[in-house]
């Protein structure tokens, strides 16, 4: 029996409807795709977003906080906690997240309190950031510490942490980041009360909390000029 072949022009017509069909699918199925999870988080929220700004003309900074402040204000004072260090002045933001609603100063009890705290050294000796940080930078115990290079709005600094020996009054600073400008050295750094917790695992999460804000303040950050 002879072999029956299909013509050259049903051959293309076939290939056009398939090609047609094929399309069409393709086409209706795109419409159909639900929205990728990626798309839903490119947007990232602004933590921040209604935080105040500390803005300080006198040293030309400025930085964003939590309005919850302990006390309603930020404390500001002449710093002494580094004898030897040539200091100028600090700024505290100091915060309570389980703190009674009395005044009452109450000792080692499992509350957690913390401070991020701008402070301002004198560099009157213009040393380079590398050499003020070499001559000064044992009375933050970063010796035994690890350290590394950090940026901040493109400002170049150091950050190390923690440091168990700072300040006498206990606690210690659990984070630090140096910035250099001018005849100036800013740090920002976080401290945790650790005289008013009784607990380890108090510490721990008075830790976490304190790091978190101290993590979403230290972007905000940054020099007024």
């Amino acid at each position: 029996m002879p072999n029956k072949r299909i013509s050259t022009p049903l051959a293309i017509s076939i290939i056009i409807i398939v090609a047609i069909l094929g399309g069409g699918m393709i086409y209706w199925q795109s419409l159909n795709i639900p929205e990728r999870d990626f798309e839903k988080g490119s947007i990232e929220e602004d933590e921040t977003a209604d935080w105040k700004t500390y803005i300080n003309q006198e040293y030309g900074f400025e930085m964003k906080y939590k309005p919850n402040l302990l006390g309603g204000e930020i404390n500001e004072y002449q710093s002494a906690w580094w004898i030897g260090l040539p200091d100028v002045k600090s700024f505290e933001f100091t915060y309570c997240d389980n703190c009674p609603s009395s005044d009452t100063v109450i000792d080692h009890i499992d509350i957690c309190q913390y401070s991020v705290i701008a402070t301002i050294f004198d560099n009157a000796l213009n040393l380079s950031f590398d050499d003020w940080f070499a001559k000064y930078g044992k009375d933050f115990g970063y010796s035994n510490q690890t350290k590394k290079e950090i940026l901040v709005n493109e400002i170049k600094g150091i950050k190390t942490g923690p440091l168990d020996n700072l300040p006498p009054s206990g606690g210690g600073l659990d984070a630090l980041v140096l910035l250099p400008k001018g005849s100036l050295i800013y740090s920002i750094s976080l401290n945790v009360e650790e005289e008013v917790i009784s607990s380890t695992t108090t510490y721990s999460q008075c830790f976490t909390s304190g790091s978190k804000t101290f993590d979403q303040m230290l972007p905000t950050f940054r020099f007024l000029d």
